[in-house]
């Protein structure tokens, strides 16, 4: 997974916690990493149905852009 510049609190109904934290447990993953898998699934399905997302590209600091590893959720823009 790629890094993220800042953390970003997430809330979650405690029913949705406790099944993101049953499938972690089942797939020996990390909390994180399954939240992580998640999104990068849904961004998948999404752009298959609806095409790509546009995003702006990142700066690194002093310009030019982030390295693919930097990008927040190591997504490739």
């Amino acid at each position: 997974m790629g890094l993220q510049e800042a953390p970003y609190s997430l809330r979650l109904e405690p029913q949705a916690m406790n099944k993101i934290r049953a499938l972690a447990r089942q797939e020996r993953r990390s909390i994180n990493q399954q939240l992580c898998m998640a999104v990068d699934w849904y961004l998948k399905e999404y752009e298959k149905e609806h095409g790509e997302i546009p995003v702006e590209e990142e700066q690194a600091p002093g310009g030019g852009p982030l390295p693919p590893a930097a990008l927040p959720g190591g997504l490739p823009l």
